[in-house]
């Protein structure tokens, strides 16, 4: 309430306290009141902006850009979710000193602007386009400018989107489809674009590793982040072609996986699939059954194969009709030559009458093409051939 104090001399009560948010005007016995700040305006100390002796008629502490201020000492922040904290500072004022809220802290995704007036204290959220993912502090200066104005500033403030990824506004970094947001990483300002916002992640640190390994990259830390100039940062990566689907989720949420898909990029398989033709399919019960109908049918395939590749070497080279005389004269020969010299003489008889070569040649570049059509021309066999193969 109001406190006065009794002057024993005069006998004349004098004003010497209000309640918070009313500021004391006790200039003139006949006009001493508490004055309760209106609406865009605040006061934290009654005794605001008064005079060495008393306390003249005055106005309250105007409303910081980043508060909204009701009256009295009621205020809330001007945006939800900006984190922003605020501490009393006695200061200057035009009669005396008086007690201002002054910022210190914003969430992130947000710049903190305090300047020589405190008028102007606010967090302003990045513009469409660049993010921050770094929380604000006026101490040590981070994210921190004396201007709304100046939001983007090489790798002080704001940072470019980085490529694959869309930045509404604040620290939200929303990857397109084919791609995904990583972890964030400290980075130097020599490991990043500050155009393109891509950022090399080799020259980079995960948060939680930076400083541990000294035995290693304890010199190279030491470099690139002395003096604070590191600063962390989204990392967004490409995605294997089909397997990361954006989200339609209005607030943020990582890109989802084909199904069997997961992890980083969604490169790995979940426990039951696996990898085939660039995509997890899921490994079922009759595994066994399959595979061993893909070994009889690829049997049945070469046996085919070599019957037609041969039969044409085999008329050429007279071979029934060589069996018949060589079965004839088995007991002769067997008395003359050895068998490994037969052999040799058999072998050098198709050599220099048929085109062998070729047609191994021909066998193995059908079974190339066979086998890199799938992956060549990206496409994907049925299901029911998958089975069977």
């Amino acid at each position: 309430g109001w406190v006065y104090q009794l002057d024993v001399v005069t006998g004349q009560s004098h004003l010497v306290g209000c309640p918070r948010g009313f500021l004391v005007v006790n200039d003139s016995v006949a006009t001493q009141t508490c004055f309760e700040c209106p609406p865009t305006s605040y006061s934290v100390s009654p005794f605001d902006n008064c005079g060495v002796k008393s306390c003249v008629s005055r106005e309250c502490n105007k409303c910081p850009q980043g508060l909204t201020c009701f009256g009295g000492s009621n205020f809330e922040s001007s945006e939800a979710g900006d984190g922003s904290v605020w501490e009393n500072v006695l200061e200057q004022g035009s009669l005396g000193k008086t007690m201002r809220v002054r910022l210190t802290s914003c969430a992130a995704g947000y710049v903190l602007v305090r300047g020589a007036s405190p008028d102007q204290d606010a967090c302003v959220a990045c513009p469409s386009g660049t993010y921050s993912v770094t929380r604000a502090t006026y101490r040590p200066p981070v994210m921190a400018s004396e201007s709304s104005s100046a939001l983007v500033r090489d790798f002080d403030l704001c940072l470019a989107c980085p490529p694959g990824a869309l930045c509404s506004s604040g620290g939200d970094v929303k990857p397109y489809n084919n791609f995904w947001r990583g972890s964030n990483m400290l980075c130097g300002p020599d490991s990043c674009n500050s155009l393109s916002g891509q950022c090399d992640s080799t020259k980079c640190f995960e948060e939680e590793k930076f400083g541990q390994d000294l035995a290693t990259n304890g010199r190279r830390q030491q470099q690139q982040c002395a003096g604070g100039k590191c600063r962390m940062v989204a990392m967004v990566y490409r995605c294997p072609p089909g397997v990361c689907f954006e989200s339609n989720a209005s607030s943020f949420v990582n890109n989802t996986c084909r199904e069997g898909h997961m992890g980083p990029t969604c490169a790995l398989c979940k426990g039951g699939w696996a990898m085939e033709a660039r995509f997890c399919r899921e490994c079922e019960s009759d595994a066994k059954d399959a595979y061993a109908l893909l070994v009889f049918c690829l049997l049945i395939v070469v046996l085919l194969l070599a019957w037609y590749s041969w039969a044409p070497l085999v008329a050429e080279v007279g071979w029934l009709s060589g069996v018949q005389s060589i079965v004839g004269s088995v007991n002769d020969m067997m008395d003359k030559v050895s068998a490994a010299m037969y052999v040799k003489e058999v072998v050098m008889k198709i050599m220099s009458k048929g085109n062998l070569l070729g047609y191994v040649k021909v066998l193995i570049g059908f079974w190339q093409v066979a086998g890199s059509f799938n992956l060549v021309f990206a496409v994907e066999w049925p299901k029911q051939l998958r089975d069977m193969w």
